[in-house]
């Protein structure tokens, strides 16, 4: 348990300001309303972006994180949202219009 949001990153991955070069997690859970005291949208994905990146080479056995589970109503509501460019296309997946605005992830779009 940590005092403030900030300190998360000594609390897992670092002892007295040095890294710890042995740790590694293979999965993580996070309350984002526990942990940050808000739940937006970036705050989760930066969290959970840093965290995968400071796990990333954490030893000798490296071992990525697996799985990432985040408790976030905002989150969860982005998720619900979001749409696979390709899947749109195929048929695969149709938008909900009753969900609100959808977005539609893309690369290479002109």
């Amino acid at each position: 348990e940590t005092k403030g949001f900030e300190f998360w990153r000594h609390a897992l991955f670092f002892r007295n300001d040095v890294r710890r070069s042995k740790e590694g997690y293979n999965a993580l859970v996070v309350d984002m309303s526990t942990v940050a005291g808000n739940d937006l949208d970036l705050t989760c994905i930066s969290l959970v972006k840093e965290f995968v990146a400071l796990n990333a080479g954490s030893g000798e056995r490296d071992n990525p994180c697996r799985v990432v589970i985040v408790k976030s109503k905002s989150l969860h509501s982005l998720a619900r949202r979001l749409h696979h460019a390709q899947k749109v296309i195929s048929g695969s997946q149709s938008i909900i219009e009753e969900r609100g605005t959808s977005i539609i992830a893309a690369v290479g779009v002109e």
